[in-house]
């Protein structure tokens, strides 16, 4: 699926110890009929992205998520240290819409309806999303990837999640 691109950034994460076998990889799925503020909240965390601090505005806008107006997405990034002049100035020219929208339609793409949805090495994956059982999955598929997406290699699994950054 067109979905399993491999971006190198700290959106990226491993999964606790078993990050060498399973390797979390984000994309943004803002539902803004459903949740008005999604957008905005999806541009702040890839604000925060670009001064390296994606997981924690992440964490903190699902967190505050009835709270998501400027000012309160202004505070969060006063809370978390990053440059707030540069985090502001990006929010009000939408720098990261782009990809925010590119995240939002390889979704649409790939069938995507809703969030949080989980794909692991291309194959939708319904059913819970524990630790335990994206490693079962894993297994049951017996697919292994080098670097490249798609080719035999090495033994991590990437986990696609599709998680709006607000109101999954």
């Amino acid at each position: 699926m067109p979905l399993l691109r491999c971006r190198l950034s700290d959106r990226q994460t491993g999964a606790g110890a078993d990050g060498e076998r399973l390797r979390f990889v984000f994309r943004n799925f803002p539902i803004a009929t459903s949740h008005p503020h999604a957008e905005q909240a999806a541009e702040a965390a890839e604000a925060a992205a670009a001064q390296g601090r994606f997981w924690e505005m992440h964490d903190f806008l699902y967190e505050h998520q009835r709270h998501l107006e400027t000012a309160d997405v202004h505070a969060y990034a006063e809370e978390l240290g990053l440059e707030v002049d540069r985090f502001d100035r990006e929010l009000a020219e939408h720098a990261h819409t782009a990809r925010v929208r590119e995240d939002f339609m390889s979704g649409v793409r790939s069938g995507v309806n809703g969030t949080p949805t989980f794909y692991v090495n291309g194959k939708r994956h319904d059913s819970s999303y524990d630790i335990d059982t994206l490693l079962s999955a894993q297994e049951l598929l017996q697919i292994t990837l080098s670097d490249e997406p798609g080719k035999p290699g090495s033994s991590c699994t990437v986990l696609d999640g599709l998680v709006g950054a607000v109101g999954c």
